[in-house]
């Protein structure tokens, strides 16, 4: 099993069952005054965007929302390469596997670390920086279900849906705070 193998499988499944995935990743921007210049990127729950918007645009302490690590880690890779189809789905794959196999201890979890290791060593290839293995959660939402099989396309079908299922429930909020006119 290659990357080319693991990436035709995920467009396969995305053509299949839902729209690509750029249109979801799309993100909310605000642009706020502060005392120096900076760009914050962090989860907002759909449900929460407009109240999350109106109370950044009024607070002059900048934005902070307590996100764990792994999940900040993820929308962050996301934001970097937005624009990037294939590296989008690693990403997505990549922090679908890192919850799942730390879930999944089954018959098959054999097929789930082969997986892994392959989508692990094209994060290597491309020097992009896997989850701390202390991090909790890569997604703000994230079902797994332990579905014994030894073929790898189930488990890229899975963390298709649950990849979608985050995207439609949470949104990148990027804050760029520019520096106020004196």
């Amino acid at each position: 099993m290659t990357w080319q193998d693991v990436f035709e499988c995920w467009e396969f499944d995305c053509g299949q069952h839902v729209p690509p995935f750029q249109n979801v990743i799309a993100s909310e921007h605000i642009h706020v005054s502060g005392p120096f210049e900076a760009q914050i990127i962090n989860w907002c729950p759909v449900s929460e965007l407009e109240k999350q918007k109106s109370a950044i645009l009024r607070s002059r302490h900048g934005w902070y929302r307590d996100t764990g690590k792994g999940t900040l880690h993820t929308v962050e890779l996301l934001w970097e390469y937005r624009d990037n189809a294939e590296v989008t789905a690693l990403i997505l794959l990549g922090a679908f596997l890192f919850e799942s196999t730390r879930a999944d201890r089954g018959s098959g979890a054999a097929m789930l670390q082969l997986l892994t290791d392959v989508v692990r060593g094209q994060f290597r290839q491309m020097e992009i920086d896997w989850w701390h293995h202390l991090s909790t959660n890569a997604l703000p939402e994230c079902s797994f279900a332990q579905v014994p099989t030894e073929y790898y396309g189930r488990y890229i079908t899975m963390a298709v849906a649950s990849s979608w299922l985050s995207l439609t429930a949470w949104k990148p909020l990027v804050v760029h705070q520019v520096v106020a006119p004196a």
